[in-house]
């Protein structure tokens, strides 16, 4: 069964035809181009969109998606999430994840002290760090030496990292 991942969202209207600007959370931002089907969210389910052209414009990516023929319509999909089912990622490596294989799982340390669950992951340029909200919030740098195991199958991410009083 299939899980979709959130890649992008669209951005706002561009020109009077329903071109719409899309905002890429993959690295480099052209991969979202890679992935397909793209789907959007109607009446609580993810639904396929087809896309009739894609075009580059001053770095950003400019799509045209079938049936949003003018502006008005473009603008309704402002901010809507752009998701692709799970399977057309490729595969990583093993101990590789997508950030969205991480987010909600609970975070333990060493010593078995619930830290809370992922909720987010920034990239800071040296390394990612894991955002993690329980009593308290904690930013846990994703490390060799601070990420101990990943265990998708539990659920639970185990850390060298002491809870916060």
């Amino acid at each position: 069964m299939s899980k979709e991942v959130v890649v992008g969202r669209f951005g706002r209207a561009h020109g009077v035809r329903g071109d719409i600007y899309v905002i890429s959370f993959t690295e480099p931002a052209s991969n979202i181009l890679d992935y397909k089907p793209w789907l959007i969210m109607k009446n609580n389910e993810w639904r396929p969109l087809t896309i009739t052209s894609i075009k580059s414009h001053d770095q950003s990516i400019i799509a045209h998606i079938e049936g949003w023929d003018d502006r008005e319509i473009a603008k309704l999909h402002t901010n809507a999430e752009i998701a692709v089912p799970s399977e057309s990622l490729p595969q990583l490596d093993a101990h590789e994840y997508y950030w969205s294989q991480l987010i909600g799982l609970d975070v333990i340390n060493q010593q078995g002290e619930s830290l809370g669950q992922v909720t987010g992951l920034l990239e800071t340029g040296a390394n990612d760090v894991l955002v993690v909200k329980g009593k308290t919030e904690h930013l846990v740098p994703y490390t060799q030496n601070t990420v101990l195991k990943v265990d998708l199958d539990a659920q639970q991410i185990t850390v060298d990292w002491e809870p916060l009083d």
